[in-house]
């Protein structure tokens, strides 16, 4: 499964306050396979790898998420 970038997520929230969903509250997946889900409670962070190393997913490093990720959630 692809992961979504910002840009792709800016369009998808722009098509859907266009709908009338503006308003509404948000809940994300809490895996990969949309097994369970919970509601969103932070904005972006710019936390360091380093400062999340105990809850990266499988195959994601720190030097990844301070280069290629930022945290939505």
């Amino acid at each position: 499964m692809e992961t979504i970038t910002v840009k792709q997520l800016l369009k998808a929230c722009k098509e859907e306050v266009a709908k009338g969903n503006g308003d509404k509250h948000i809940l994300i997946s809490g895996d990969d396979e949309g097994n369970s889900f919970h509601e969103l409670f932070y904005l972006f962070s710019h936390l360091k790898g380093e400062d999340i190393s105990y809850g990266l997913p499988f195959g994601v490093s720190e030097d990844d998420v301070n280069a290629k990720y930022i945290i939505l959630g």
